[in-house]
């Protein structure tokens, strides 16, 4: 494709003797990738921003490249973020991201054949980070002499990074030391503190953490073993 090609007929008698015809030459049409793909991006937080674009329908698809830079002019020397092989996905979530910093993107298509098309380019700016909601904790439960049982609501916070369970007997609590426990399990809502001594009083305080390092404990709650 996109090649010209030159012909000419050559006729031989039964003799030997030949004669050559004219000159012809013909182009042939380059194949066309035609993506079109239109970029569009949503922040979700201060770490997070969701990119969605429309699918590519041509049969030679290969794949897409999304590429990020601090800096407008997205070309295929800026960072390669993600290459995705099927057509189908039209959704990518950059989750990497700093606060209060501009990032610049584009998808580029590319067919089997190796030709390629850039999207659009788009600017987003992450906002501050700020501190995660605090869970409240319910009034624990001693399971038997020895063990109590703690709960709280779940933490719905996007940038989530870990739960911190702090133990002390007497109050308030500290959450400047070691916790007891700690999870990364957003959907984790109890815990079981085992090994006590019947007879002592126990205060308790659990810490949601977020990717940024800010944090926030929840109410304080005790339990009489």
């Amino acid at each position: 494709p996109g090649q010209s090609y030159y012909y000419r007929v050559q006729v031989a008698d039964r003799g030997g003797l030949t004669s050559m015809g004219n000159e012809k030459s013909v182009t042939l049409k380059k194949a066309e990738f035609v993506a079109n793909v239109k970029l569009q991006g949503n922040v979700v937080d201060w770490s997070s921003v969701e990119l969605n674009w429309n699918a590519v329908t041509d049969p030679k698809f290969e794949s897409y490249k999304i590429y990020r830079s601090t800096k407008p002019g997205v070309n295929f020397t800026s960072d390669l973020v993600k290459t995705i092989f099927d057509s189908r996905t039209t959704w990518f979530t950059d989750d990497e991201l700093q606060a209060e910093k501009t990032y610049f993107y584009k998808i580029v298509a590319i067919n089997s054949s190796g030709d390629k098309q850039a999207s659009n380019e788009i600017q987003v700016t992450t906002p501050a980070n700020s501190a995660p909601m605090a869970v409240v904790l319910k009034r624990p439960h001693a399971v038997n002499g020895n063990t109590v049982e703690l709960s709280w609501q779940g933490n719905i916070d996007n940038d989530f990074s870990m739960f911190r369970v702090y133990r002390s007997e007497k109050s308030p609590v500290s959450v400047s030391g070691s916790p007891i426990w700690m999870s990364s399990n957003k959907s984790l809502n109890s815990f079981k503190d085992t090994g006590l001594m019947p007879g002592k009083s126990y205060y308790y305080k659990v810490v949601v953490y977020d990717k940024g390092g800010l944090y926030a404990a929840s109410n304080e709650v005790n339990v009489q073993l």
